[in-house]
């Protein structure tokens, strides 16, 4: 995320040369061309009142003969996806486990057993025997037979 942000208008970095070198690394641009680009750009935005990158690509200006670089770099920046898999994947693990516990368990039961299929690195390096000892010796009244 960081690093196309330079790329939107309403950030406080917007087309900042140190700032797009990083992007300009990752994607094969053109830094030299693109930073001289990024000036004159930012200048075309103020003087045509406009207010997002997306209505600089839609203007009516010869931009890709005028911006080759900066247009390249957009519209990298406005495909590359910014949200997480690790998010979406715990969202997946907790369907499955509601579609299995929907009418057995309650919430707080379903939200163990999500925290437990989330992290299962450390809940499959837990000792069992461990475990049940505690659980236990936590109080008089709970027995395992």
């Amino acid at each position: 995320m960081k690093v196309i942000q330079p790329f939107n208008p309403k950030s406080g970095n917007f087309l900042e040369a140190a700032e797009i070198n990083e992007f300009v690394q990752a994607y094969n641009i053109d830094s030299y061309h693109l930073n001289l680009e990024s000036k004159l750009a930012k200048r075309a935005m103020i003087a045509f009142k406009l207010e997002s990158i997306n209505s600089l690509l839609m203007k009516p200006l010869p931009l890709e003969t005028a911006f080759p670089n900066l247009v390249k770099a957009i519209r990298i920046a406005m495909t590359i996806g910014v949200s997480s898999a690790h998010s979406e994947r715990s969202f997946s693990i907790l369907n499955r486990v509601k579609n299995y516990l929907r009418t057995a368990r309650g919430r707080q039961r379903l939200t163990d057993l999500c925290t437990l299929s989330i992290e299962s690195t450390i809940s499959y390096n837990l000792d069992l025997d461990e475990v049940v000892q505690k659980f236990c010796s936590s109080n008089i009244n709970r027995w395992i037979t």
